[in-house]
């Protein structure tokens, strides 16, 4: 009687260390601690900052080139009119790297694609990772002017084209 109370306490210690051990494992990935597992996690992080700001970037790539295509949505409950954007490699955009200072008019809900030119991937290759800031330049219905740098760097990986 008294070896069949030590075999069930060894197999139920062994059974919490598994699920311990387990967890342990499904954190590190989610963290990036093991290579190729769980390292996009940043990037889905900043894709959800993206999409919950007033003017959204919802999609965006980044080609071999160094021109990025932003798609940008007008959350915004009045039309707005973005003026420009810009690509910088730091948060105060204290470099600006790409400039599009096309007008464009987006009422409530409206998207619409800007491609920037000259994004700093001059030490990237297709495949790697990039990350930058951007500056969005706008004015509302009532003609007050906005400039907004998003808090998060948009992170993607060159495209190969």
């Amino acid at each position: 009687m008294k070896m069949i109370k030590k075999a069930q306490t060894a197999t139920e210690y062994l059974i919490i260390l598994a699920v311990v051990i387990v967890i342990a494992l499904v954190v590190a990935s989610l963290l990036g601690g093991f290579p190729g597992i769980g390292g996009n996690i940043g990037t889905n992080t900043n894709k959800g900052y993206w999409i919950t700001t007033d003017v959204t970037i919802p999609k965006f790539s980044v080609g071999s080139t160094g021109t990025a295509t932003l798609v940008l949505q007008n959350n915004l409950a009045e039309t707005i009119t973005i003026t420009s954007i810009e690509t910088c490699t730091t948060k105060d955009c204290g470099t600006v790297t790409g400039v599009n200072g096309a007008d464009e008019i987006l009422s409530t809900g409206d998207e619409t694609t800007y491609t920037v030119s000259d994004v700093n991937v001059s030490a990237v290759s297709p495949g790697d990772r990039i990350s930058f800031y951007v500056r969005m330049n706008y004015t509302d219905s009532l003609d007050a002017t906005y400039s907004v740098v998003g808090s998060k760097p948009i992170e993607t990986t060159i495209a190969t084209s």
